[in-house]
């Protein structure tokens, strides 16, 4: 049988009806894209916007036949064609149905309309939510006290215009006094999820949703955070889907597979299976660095959340370092007056 992978990038060009505009991409430069965590450092726990870019063919040579298809205003233009529209990147292979990789919307300055002596193309980008979060200041959150993770997490994302198609926040470990008492004016609601993830240390990250034993996403877009046990609790070997032909082949009465003339077997409702992924070690190439996310000295600086009148006033300093070895607690202990009553300790 015929075993192949295929790319699509489909428009939501009016709302719940997506277009494949595949054919019209440019092999040249072709798609480039980047999602997720830019790299393994125990400080990085916010994925960095995802996003995808593909070249448009904008002349006759596009499958409507007509010049400026690609041209936003222009009246040749494909219908609902803008910026701010939902763009996602899926992939077929083998029997299994599509699989998106990447969901997104193109941003305000995201289409790029390049005209030459001999061609016409438009370069198309594409963010997924992560953008919105890194874009977004924060405007007057509802207070909230004594909250953990999973519940200052969805005061931040409701604080946004643009919601995500759906979200997932697991249990957190740790309870925030006040979690937007830092807060300032400029401050974007990516760096609030920082705060949030490297406090408890979790991670925020978007991804599509499937079910077990299903190729098709569910959702193509999910905001997800973890807190700190969510995935020492849910530790599972990784898996892969494959197609389940056992009971998917056109039989004959006998039990025997029926063939086509061209020997090719006749398919009925293919299923899906996740199967354990096994590694054969074969990579022809592997880097490795040490040392890199090791330290010798800390430094913690903690902000006042109170500051007097005259911003002068020390209640206690500690003048000489102390240092805290690998799984020691040290309590520091610190004798101070009360400014406007000398005499109480």
């Amino acid at each position: 049988m015929s075993v192949y992978g295929s790319l699509f990038i489909e428009m939501e060009l009016s709302a719940g009806v997506w277009t494949n505009v595949i054919t019209d991409v440019l092999q040249a430069p072709g798609i480039s894209g980047k999602q997720g965590m830019p790299d393994s450092s125990p400080t990085t726990r916010v994925a960095e916007t995802g996003s995808f870019n593909f070249t448009l063919r904008n002349d006759e040579s596009n499958t409507s036949g007509l010049n400026n298809r690609y041209t936003p205003g222009h009246a040749n233009c494909i219908a609902g064609f803008k910026s701010g529209i939902a763009v996602r990147l899926r992939i077929k292979y083998e029997y299994l149905p599509a699989q998106t990789i990447i969901y997104g919307h193109i941003p305000p300055l995201g289409i790029d309309i390049q005209t030459g002596l001999f061609t016409s193309r438009v370069k198309v980008e594409c963010s997924d939510y992560m953008e919105q979060l890194a874009a977004h200041e924060m405007y007057l959150p509802t207070f909230t006290t004594l909250k953990k993770m999973e519940s200052v997490a969805p005061l931040i994302v409701a604080n946004i215009p643009l919601l995500p198609l759906a979200t997932q926040y697991n249990a957190g470990e740790t309870t925030y006094a006040a979690p937007f008492d830092m807060l300032r004016p400029k401050t974007r609601a990516i760096g609030e999820f920082n705060k949030l993830a490297i406090s408890e240390p979790g991670y925020v990250y978007t991804h599509p949703e499937y079910k077990s034993g299903m190729a098709s996403a569910l959702l193509d877009e999910v905001l997800e955070t973890d807190g700190q046990l969510t995935r020492t609790n849910t530790v599972t070997l990784a898996q892969v889907l494959t197609v389940d032909m056992t009971e998917s082949e056109l039989l004959q009465e006998d039990g025997e597979t029926l063939l086509q003339e061209d020997g090719e077997t006749i398919l009925l409702d293919i299923a899906s299976v996740e199967g354990d992924a096994i590694f054969n070690d074969s990579m022809s190439s592997l880097e490795m660095s040490h040392g890199a996310n090791y330290f010798n000295m800390v430094k913690i600086i903690i902000p006042s959340r109170t500051v007097d009148v005259d911003a002068n006033t020390v209640l206690f300093s500690n003048p000489k370092p102390f240092y805290l070895t690998s799984g020691v607690t040290k309590i520091v202990k610190g004798n101070f007056r009360d400014p406007a009553n000398p005499e109480v300790k």
